[in-house]
């Protein structure tokens, strides 16, 4: 009897210490971090076969496979299971939010990640625009929007929409390319009114708006409604601090506020550079001001016409002709019948029938006594810079771009193609060519001719003696 009573409380024990055991095993198993099977890694090309079917592989994104069957291709999960089965898809995109395919005519769609259809592949375009939130455009060309979160189509179909704010969901929408109303995309009951034409893009303050035309009047309102400029004006552009407008066929400029910064006064205006600074004009004449109202150069001039290198105007008044500069004063006084710049050397200038040259800092170079001044531009070949000057008895001599005579007056005749180099010329009954400081350079006579006249001789043909 005590022997059973130890044998039977030695089997509790041993079975009781051994069921601890287990127990123990068993927690440490549970509380172990669980470590995800590894993704099968394989090479473009790799044969898989799935229920004995061969497939190709193509990729891998995001855990997921693309395989190819028989020239149609599918999308697997890392155990091969078919998220999308083998189809005639010409493309397969993997990304974050879902699976973008394209069909063999050319239709675009989207599926999440399990395989279920959110955009049908009938699609011509699929644009992501921002965290859940596509642009579909389909067959018609008519554009709707679809809510990832929501699996929510518009219902509205639009021909066009304009400067799409994506954080906002706000939108500038057009139903037929005419017409054009502002909608809220998360307000699914909302309906716009297209009231509106002519849209044009602006940005102020870090808010985004649109110039429109209601009514057959232009005005301004950010993508929130509120009205920046009231619908008065005939023509709206936006300009650095505020807006250029045209109102009752004056223009000026006003600021964000509609407040005037230059008059709505001129019978013209116009932006002349990112500095602010507008021509305008009355009455026939124009002038410059700047954008505090402040006149640059008085309106009471013909013609201004800008030279944006040098910052300076080329101005007629009264028929003359001068150089006033950006800040209005008169570099080259306004008494000139003819002024042309040769961009480098300074100007051509005539007047009363007399020609010369002046320099840039308003200097004669060139007298202001001869019948004719033509300026004759560097020649890689034939050399540099001149003029051809012409006096009164139709005798012509070369100067250079210094006024300095090169040659006397020995020329007969002369022809000259635009400002190029070399000038036909002719003494007597001997033509030959010439560089811009009177040179031969080309048909030269001999040089018993030349130093006869006083002329050298660089000649670059062949033919020098003839």
């Amino acid at each position: 009897m005590k022997t059973s009573l130890t044998l039977l409380i030695y089997f509790f024990a041993v079975s009781f210490g051994y069921s601890q055991v287990d127990n123990q095993e068993e927690k440490i198993l549970m509380d172990a971090p669980v470590v995800p099977a590894p993704v099968p890694k394989y090479k473009k090309g790799d044969t898989i076969l799935i229920k004995d079917v061969s497939h190709r592989f193509i990729k891998s994104r995001k855990g997921l496979f693309v395989l190819k069957e028989n020239e149609k291709i599918g999308v697997f999960d890392s155990k091969l299971n078919p998220i999308l089965i083998p189809a005639n898809w010409q493309a397969v995109k993997i990304e974050d939010y879902g699976i973008e395919v394209v069909t063999n005519d050319g239709k675009c769609g989207l599926y999440n990640k399990e395989g279920k259809e959110l955009i049908p592949p009938i699609m011509k375009y699929v644009t992501y625009v921002y965290e859940g939130l596509f642009r579909c455009t389909n067959e018609d060309g008519k554009i709707h929007f679809y809510f990832l979160d929501k699996d929510y189509y518009t219902r509205t179909g639009y021909c066009d929409v304009r400067e799409f704010e994506a954080k906002s969901f706000r939108l500038l929408v057009s139903p037929d390319c005419k017409n054009y109303g502002l909608v809220h995309l998360d307000s699914i009951d909302h309906v716009a009114t297209f009231d509106f034409q002519k849209p044009d893009y602006i940005s102020l303050d870090k808010k985004s708006g649109c110039i429109l035309t209601k009514d057959n009047k232009r005005g301004a309102i950010f993508y929130d409604h509120t009205i920046i400029l009231p619908f008065e004006y005939e023509e709206i552009k936006k300009v650095r601090d505020g807006f250029m407008v045209k109102k009752n066929n004056l223009g000026g400029v006003v600021d964000e506020k509609n407040q005037e910064l230059i008059p709505i006064k001129y019978e013209s205006i116009e932006l002349l550079n990112s500095e602010g600074q507008f021509l305008v004009g009355e009455k026939n004449k124009i002038g410059l001001i700047n954008i505090d109202n402040e006149i640059l150069i008085p309106v009471e001039y013909e013609e201004l016409q800008w030279n944006y290198r040098r910052n300076l105007f080329y101005a007629t008044k009264d028929g003359k002709k001068g150089v006033v500069g950006a800040d209005g004063g008169v570099d080259i006084p306004i008494v000139y019948d003819f002024l042309k710049d040769n961009s480098t050397y300074g100007y051509v200038v005539a007047s009363n029938g007399k020609a010369g040259v002046m320099s840039y800092d308003g200097e004669e170079i060139v007298p202001i006594k001869f019948y004719q001044v033509n300026f004759m531009r560097a020649d890689k070949k034939y050399g540099e810079a001149g003029y051809h000057v012409l006096n009164k008895n139709m005798k012509s001599a070369f100067f250079n771009v210094s006024g300095e005579p090169q040659t006397d007056f020995v020329f007969d005749e002369y022809e000259i193609q635009g400002i190029s180099q070399p000038a036909k010329v002719k003494i007597g009954e001997t033509e030959f060519y010439v560089n811009a400081h009177g040179t031969c350079v080309k048909e030269c006579p001999p040089d018993s001719f030349l130093k006869e006249y006083g002329l050298k001789s660089k000649c670059l043909d062949k033919n020098k003696e003839r």
